[in-house]
C-alpha cells in the first residue's frame, strides 16, 4: 500500500489564474505602490503555484519509508527515522487549525520538523495522520 498526498489540481489551478491575474494588474497599474503589492501578490502566488506543481506527492509513505517532496527533490526517511506523527490543532483569531507535524531524523543525527497542513496534503491532516499510523504499525507486525 502506497499513500500519497498532494495539494488539490483545483487549489493549483486556482494559484496559477490568480498569479496571471495578479501579473495582469502589475503591468497595467499606474499606482506605484499598487504595482509593488501586485509583485508581490505575483511572487508569493507564483511561489506556491508552481510548488504545487512540481512537488506532487508533497508527502508519501509506503510500508518501508516517508517520503517528503520539496523543489530540490524529494527526502526520505524509513519509519524507524520517524520519531513523532501528531495532528497540532491550534486556535488564533476564532478560526480552529490543523497541521500534520511530522518529527524525523537524519542517519547523522540531525533533527527535521515536518509540517504538512490540510493545502499541503489535499486532504484533512487529521485522516492523513491516522493513515499513516496504520501503515506504520502495519509494518511492525
Amino acid at each position: 500500500m502506497v499513500l500519497r498526498y498532494a495539494p488539490k489540481p483545483l487549489a493549483v489551478l486556482c494559484a496559477w489564474i490568480a498569479a496571471v491575474l495578479a501579473l495582469i494588474w502589475a503591468v497595467r497599474t499606474d499606482d506605484p505602490v499598487g504595482r509593488v503589492l501586485a509583485i508581490t501578490a505575483v511572487a508569493l502566488l507564483g511561489v506556491l503555484a508552481l510548488t504545487g506543481t512540481v512537488v506532487r506527492p508533497r508527502l508519501a509513505a509506503d510500508v518501508d519509508e516517508l517520503r517528503a517532496g520539496r523543489l530540490r527533490g524529494a527526502r526520505h526517511w524509513p519509519w524507524r527515522d520517524v520519531r513523532r506523527l501528531d495532528v497540532v490543532r491550534t486556535r488564533r483569531l476564532g478560526r480552529d487549525s490543523r497541521v500534520l507535524e511530522i518529527d524525523v531524523t537524519d542517519p547523522d543525527g540531525t533533527e527535521h520538523l515536518l509540517v504538512f497542513t490540510q493545502l499541503d496534503l489535499g486532504a484533512d491532516p487529521v485522516d492523513a495522520a491516522a493513515a499513516l499510523r496504520e501503515l506504520s504499525a502495519g509494518r511492525r507486525r
